[in-house]
């Protein structure tokens, strides 16, 4: 009875929310662990993977490697996430948060100064989906510790790679019309040129190379690898296919009540301090999914063994569980080596020799997109896996071939003489962009080796994209460094358009926009104060951010909400007093806090003052009308610097969205009126935007 009744109890605890978080955070600070190897094995899984470890000496100092994946907003949510662990779990010692796209310290004093931890977290969660700030600066702003952001970036290299990004981006899109041509050709060819089963291997292989997702490969092309001749070694493509195959034919239903069975029978029998400290935590952290499901059930093995519990009945719990922790055991690295290497062996056993020719040049041109976008593998440009010069030609030769063969339109129109040489001139681009990218390994590597030295820490964090990982791991085992490296979750390809307006600099919507795949996104300069933050876009920022926190400052204030909305108009002068002050104090107390805050991030005195004078005068709200309801706030705005009015209708609903980066001194080519949207807290609010008085002042 008490067994039942205490896992009612539980699973009442698991489905709030609060307490379970509470639960898992004070698991978490029990106590304190100076062991990092253990810290990191006590990731949760439900949003992170820890994907390498070495340990080098227990004595040297760790470097812990998140992989970014820059603007992606649930995948920085989960950098934010890792950090908070990491630092919780050293809450004793500075743990220094390294970054790319910058150089030296990175003050976070503007936003971490802005008063009201709500209004804090809702303007820093606002630039963090706009990609404006990364999971790390999100952290740094909004966790109210010491630890220190430190750009780790080489300002030579750095700028060098964002300007060739810049050019390959404009050349591509120059190009696309093309390109268009190209593609269009292949698309068609595949179609009418390929049988029905080369046209299923051929993309099978497409999506492997694009998707990596190696299950969905194997499983799909197993009628075709399976008649293969038997001297074919691919093993773990074998293995792997039966594992999968097992997996499907298990009644997980059994398998559940199995689980619960176990579990019931360990309540029962554990001592009081081991059921809550080990069962209990463990069930928590499962449902919670922290912990994958073979962790879970090799929990519940181990515990079973240790008291003598698993008989004859838990065959299938534990078969299952061998199953599933052998899935996951793979390295999927070299799992996608072999399944690359299957792909061509099916291309050369089942295409004929012509559909071969027409593939190779295919995949020929899949490469050359790939590359045009900066999407090629740091591996396949290492092992210069792209098409030459003389393969590039008679790619190009055959495609005006075919279309001749039934187009009789003038080729030169198709490819113009300007083509080839902007053609070639990419390639060159995108080569140098390459070998910038790996030249910048070493300097992110020493620059947080030489922090480590310099502030003699035992612990770092370092934030980089994927691209730089191997050639960093490098150089930290040949310092004797302990590493880490772990794979946040969420690696979805979204953010593409707000990751390419803050690269080129242009609003969202104003250009073209070329898909920019996962691998080898540049790293955005860090917009906060920093040697590589553009001063015009950093400024813009901070405006941005002073205007979203004065309206919400305004609009969830104490003395607002008690305001009766329907005994007042808007324009009341009673109402205008109240907004004032409210805005007066909200400032007073942003500077008071910015002074005390801006010392410890390094800044000078006249830091401090040009900071207090720029908060100051950044956006003057002239006034304002909230609606009963409150669902929606109408402003009447003066950007002083610009002296350009933004009137906002109230009578609309919608939402707030930066007006000031369609500054018509950074954009002149940026629209006279304009209609912006966007989300700010539990209010919504539209932005018009006129060059003129509206004549309501």
């Amino acid at each position: 009875m008490f067994v039942r009744e205490r896992l009612v109890s539980l699973k009442k605890r698991v489905v709030y929310c609060v307490f379970a978080w509470a639960f898992a955070v004070a698991a978490y600070a029990v106590e304190y662990d100076n062991d990092v190897q253990s810290q990191l094995e006590l990731l949760p899984y439900k949003y992170s993977r820890l994907n390498k470890l070495k340990v080098s000496d227990n004595d040297s100092p760790w470097v812990i490697h998140i992989t970014d994946y820059h603007c992606q907003y649930e995948l920085q949510q989960n950098i934010s996430k890792i950090i908070y662990f990491i630092a919780n779990k050293n809450r004793n010692i500075p743990v220094p948060i390294c970054i790319e796209g910058a150089s030296g310290a990175v003050s976070t004093a503007f936003f971490s100064s802005i008063p009201h931890e709500k209004t804090r977290n809702e303007v820093s969660n606002y630039f963090l989906k706009k990609g404006k700030i990364s999971g790390a600066e999100f952290y740094a702003i909004t966790a109210d510790t010491n630890q220190q952001l430190y750009g780790v970036d080489d300002p030579g290299l750095y700028n060098r790679s964002y300007e060739l990004y810049r050019e390959v981006h404009h050349t591509a899109v120059k190009l696309q019309p093309q390109f268009q041509i190209i593609s269009d050709f292949f698309k068609n060819g595949i179609q009418q040129r390929l049988s029905t089963q080369s046209k299923t291997i051929v993309m099978a292989g497409k999506k492997l190379y694009s998707e990596s997702n190696v299950k969905r490969f194997i499983v799909s092309m197993e009628p075709y690898w399976s008649r293969l001749e038997p001297t074919s070694d691919f093993s773990a493509i074998k293995r792997y296919y039966e594992l999968e195959r097992l997996v499907s034919a298990v009644d997980f239903k059994k398998v559940n009540e199995l689980k619960k069975k176990l579990f019931e029978r360990l309540a029962a029998i554990l001592p009081a301090d081991q059921r809550e400290k080990i069962l209990f935590n463990t069930y928590v952290r499962y449902q919670l999914n922290e912990i994958s499901e073979p962790v879970y059930l090799r929990h519940l093995a181990v515990l079973g063994e240790e008291y003598n519990i698993l008989d004859r009945d838990y065959a299938e719990l534990m078969h299952v569980t061998q199953l599933l922790e052998e899935i996951a055991g793979f390295n999927h690295e070299q799992l996608l080596e072999q399944c690359i290497l299957m792909y061509d062996t099916l291309k050369n056993h089942f295409l004929t020799p012509v559909e071969r020719q027409f593939v190779m040049f295919y995949e020929q041109w899949n490469i050359i997109e790939e590359m045009c976008v900066l999407g090629l593998s740091r591996n396949d440009f290492v092992n210069q896996q792209f098409p030459d010069k003389d393969a590039r030609d008679r790619l190009l030769m055959y495609v005006l071939s075919a279309i001749g063969d039934s187009n009789s339109s003038d080729k030169e129109l198709l490819f113009p003489v300007e083509f080839y040489a902007a053609f070639n001139q990419l390639y060159n681009d995108v080569s140098s962009f390459y070998q910038s990218a790996i030249a910048r390994d070493s300097a992110l590597a020493n620059n947080t080796v030489s922090l480590i030295q310099t502030h003699k820490v035992p612990i770092v964090i370092l934030v980089t994209g994927g691209f730089h990982t191997n050639g960093m791991m490098d150089i930290f085992e040949k310092e004797h460094l302990n590493y880490a490296v772990i794979n946040p979750h969420g690696l979805e390809f979204t953010a593409q358009s707000n990751y390419k307006s803050i690269m080129m600099e242009y609003p969202q919507g104003a250009m073209q926009l070329l898909y920019s795949p996962q691998s080898n996104r540049l790293a955005p300069r860090v917009l906060l104060k920093n040697i590589l933050a553009d001063p015009i876009l950093s400024q813009q920022l901070m405006k941005e951010a002073a205007l979203m926190a004065k309206l919400l400052a305004m609009t969830e204030a104490d003395t607002l909400s008690g305001f009766s909305m329907a005994e007042v108009s808007y324009d009341s002068n009673a109402f205008k007093k109240k907004v004032t002050d409210t805005l007066k104090s909200f400032t007073s107390e942003w500077i008071y806090r910015l002074r005390k805050a801006m010392p410890q991030h390094g800044e000078s005195p006249a830091d401090v003052r040009k900071m207090e004078n720029s908060l100051l005068q950044l956006v003057l709200i002239e006034e304002s009308l909230l609606l009963k309801d409150g669902k929606s706030i109408g402003l009447t705005v003066f950007d002083a610097d610009t002296e350009t009015f933004v009137h906002v209708d109230a009578a609309e609903t919608a939402s707030l969205n930066t007006i000031l980066n369609y500054d018509s001194a950074l954009f002149p080519d940026a629209p006279v009126t304009f209609d912006l949207e966007e989300r700010l807290g539990s209010f919504t609010f539209r932005f018009t935007r006129t060059q003129q008085p509206t004549g309501i002042f």
